[in-house]
């Protein structure tokens, strides 16, 4: 999951609606937009409920 919250970090969140949002991505030169959807409106991707959220440079 980690791969996808950083994908969808990398894009513009569009078109948020209860269940479903989209991410816009700019492609040499083109854009791309990767809708999902969800099977309820809590929603961990369009809130930035990681987006400060940071893991040590070393464990010990």
């Amino acid at each position: 999951p980690w791969a996808q919250f950083r994908l969808f970090g990398a894009g513009q969140l569009t078109g948020v609606q209860e269940g479903t949002f989209s991410v816009r991505f700019n492609v040499d030169g083109g854009a791309m937009v990767y809708r999902v959807h969800t099977d309820t409106e809590d929603n961990p991707f369009t809130g930035g409920l990681f987006s400060q959220f940071r893991l040590p440079d070393t464990l010990y």
